[in-house]
């Protein structure tokens, strides 16, 4: 487990590790992974590696020293979601070899497999772990056993991630997933849940033969038309991505359908899941919903019947989950919420790479470097403890919390000895290239003439040369525009992407500058100053530059109001944004902010009315525009009167305070 503060000390870091483990055997390496997790502080830059051996472990090592596998800032303050794979996902085998390498995953699947027994009659072992060949294979995609055998597995995953201290800030299922959701979330007990689920397959298996299910390359408007002429035989089951939905219905008329669409994929499904086919079910499934005990989530569920967070007690309503097994599964519209709630990590626990895929397919269209980023804890060809553990570090990797101690317990590991970190040093002295003459008093003192052996204490000191900053050897690698109108009308003239990109690198590289970092990349747009190290001098710095840059008054709280660069960025391009709006006139476009007489300050404020609130899009940011639009109007009501703190009374004191830097309900 490798972290560092910027992407070359963690190349760095990986080579001195490298070096370290040359001759190590198995043992010494367990020994070194052990006290880099729990000896190290997680730096910004993260990068988990593992392998199967130490030649694989080695070859990991020298692909992150050499570049070639690379690091994000890690963000902990943004949110991680685990998703619960559904029906569908099911392969031979699943889990056995987990179930085999940590008691905590066997536990909890042995506990789950006795609930399960009386309602199959059979340990789920026998299906869940069963070979080809084996009496208990078929079964596996037989619905009754399917889904019993998806929710112990699922739920084991999640009680062994628990174990090593991994908390999610948000859950959700696909279809049979999210009743494992409720049940990590609290909403069923564990022996609620095996109840609904053991009815719910049962249920569906019962249903008589002839369902079908496609999954098509289409949107969700392309479909909708062609169930009109089978509105009781064929459904939308599922929209997974925005060109990915599923249909569900009678066989003919699903078949009917795909060949409409020239990509289409039948699914592995013997029952149309989501469909009118299903309704036989539901009052069965209603009662046995409805003798169960809820409870309100201790954990946000976000629903995929609605699309957004769960409320309260909306999971609680038996009704909702014969909502939930008859309706469109709405899987992209929670992913999408989920990432609107600050989401940017998705863990997928089930057999397979299945839901992943389409998390990346929602959020194809954002900036590779901003899109939310999915991994399954399982996947078919892949050895199973390997890829586990690979979550866990990739989690970490993400800035996700995970208590290395409780990983590494019990597994005999001790602490050892490690490389220094690899500081990256950087030179920072000016160089002094010029000359000038010797320095001499221009005209002898009189009095010193008058007594030349007088004693003055002084000294004549002569070959002192004048140094000039000529910029070859500082920190400062960026430049600053002059020409104000210059960078105005180049933002102008640039698309809105644009625009952002070329303003967030130029924060980046005045970021870079004041804080000695090797480039603007090594800037993370997301991650606060404070976190940064930028002091409050360095906060007044970037707002002067970025106010010199585009012509703008910023107010003195930039750095305070928004945190992070990117913030900082969309705050001033907002401002921008609003000197080529709607209502501005070609001159104030380029111009220079007006001067501070009455005058100008009435121009300015003529100019503000006649441009529309709209011209802002982001409605957080009309909010703080408001904000500062409010505080202005109160400071011009109210003109200022000098303070002195000497002998300000209390009030004074505090409505200074609320004056100068906002008031804390703002």
């Amino acid at each position: 487990m490798l972290s560092a503060r910027s992407p070359r000390a963690l190349a760095a870091q990986a080579a001195q590790v490298l070096e370290f483990c040359a001759d190590a055997d198995a043992t010494r390496l367990h020994d070194i992974a052990y006290s880099l997790a729990t000896t190290r502080t997680a730096l910004d830059h993260r990068r988990t590696v593992t392998g199967a051996d130490p030649q694989e472990l080695r070859a990991a090592l020298a692909s992150v020293a050499e570049g070639r596998t690379g690091s994000r800032p890690a963000r902990p303050g943004r949110g991680c979601a685990v998703l619960f794979s559904g029906q569908g996902a099911q392969r031979p085998g699943a889990g056995a070899a987990l179930h085999t390498a940590h008691p905590v995953f066997a536990a909890s699947f042995d506990e789950i497999s006795a609930l399960f027994e009386p309602h199959l009659g059979r340990p789920l072992h026998e299906v869940a772990f069963a070979g080809p060949g084996d009496p208990g294979a078929e079964l596996l995609d037989r619905t009754d056993h399917t889904q019993p055998v998806l929710f112990a597995l699922e739920t084991a995953m999640w009680r062994l991630l628990e174990s090593w201290g991994f908390a999610a800030d948000f859950v959700a299922g696909h279809s049979l997933g999210e009743l494992t959701a409720a049940h990590v979330a609290g909403v069923l007990d564990l022996r609620s849940a095996v109840t609904l689920v053991a009815a719910r397959g049962r249920l569906m298996n019962a249903l008589p033969a002839g369902g079908a299910m496609v999954a098509l390359y289409a949107t969700e408007d392309e479909v909708l038309p062609l169930l009109a002429a089978h509105p009781d035989r064929l459904a939308v089951a599922a929209v997974n991505a925005p060109n990915r939905v599923v249909l569900s219905g009678a066989e003919d008329a699903v078949r009917k359908a795909a060949a409409v669409f020239p990509r289409h994929r039948m699914l592995r499904s013997g029952h149309a899941f989501h469909s009118p086919l299903i309704d036989g079910a539901l009052e069965e499934f209603g009662r046995v919903a409805g003798g169960l005990s809820y409870a309100p989530p201790r954990l946000p569920v976000v629903s995929t019947l609605t699309g957004r967070v769960a409320e309260r007690d909306e999971l609680c309503e038996p009704s909702y989950w014969v909502r939930h097994a008859r309706g469109t599964v709405r899987f992209a519209d929670a992913v999408r919420t989920l990432a609107d709630r600050g989401v940017d990590t998705f863990a997928e626990l089930g057999p397979d790479t299945v839901l992943s895929g389409a998390v990346a397919e929602v959020f194809a269209d954002l900036d590779p470097g901003g899109r939310p980023r999915a991994r399954s804890a399982l996947r078919r060809g892949e050895p199973e403890v390997a890829r586990f553990v690979s979550l866990a570090g990739w989690l970490h990797d993400r800035g996700a919390g995970v208590d290395w101690d409780a990983f590494f317990a019990d597994s005999g590991a001790v602490r050892t000895g490690l490389p220094l970190y690899p500081f990256q040093r950087s030179r920072y002295w000016l160089s002094a290239n010029a000359t000038a003459p010797a320095v001499r008093p221009p005209a002898p003192d009189p009095a010193l003439e008058e007594s030349p052996g007088r004693d003055t204490g002084l000294t004549e000191i002569t070959g002192l040369t004048e140094i000039t900053d000529r910029g070859s050897g500082g920190t400062r690698n960026e430049e600053t525009p002059s020409d104000v109108r210059e960078f105005r009308a180049r933002m102008a003239s640039a698309s809105g992407s644009e625009r952002r990109a070329g303003l967030l690198e130029t924060v980046r590289t005045l970021l870079a500058g004041r804080l000695g970092l090797g480039a603007p990349s090594d800037v993370d747009p997301d991650r606060q100053f404070l976190a940064m190290g930028l002091d409050s001098l360095g906060a007044v710095a970037l707002r002067e530059r970025l106010g010199a840059l585009t012509g703008l008054s910023l107010p003195v709280t930039l750095a305070y109001d928004s945190p992070t660069p990117g913030e900082v960025t969309d705050f001033v391009l907002g401002r921008l944004d609003g000197l080529t709006g709607t209502g501005a006139s070609p001159a104030d476009r380029t111009a220079l902010p007006a001067a501070r007489s009455g005058g100008g300050v009435a121009a300015e404020l003529h100019r503000l009315e006649a441009t529309s609130p709209t011209v802002v899009a982001d409605a957080g940011l009309r909010r703080d525009i408001a904000k500062r639009l409010r505080r202005l109007a109160d400071d011009w009501s109210e003109p200022a009167v000098p303070v002195d703190p000497a002998t300000a009374g209390r009030q004074e004191l505090l409505a200074f305070i609320d004056r100068e830097l906002g008031r804390a309900d703002d």
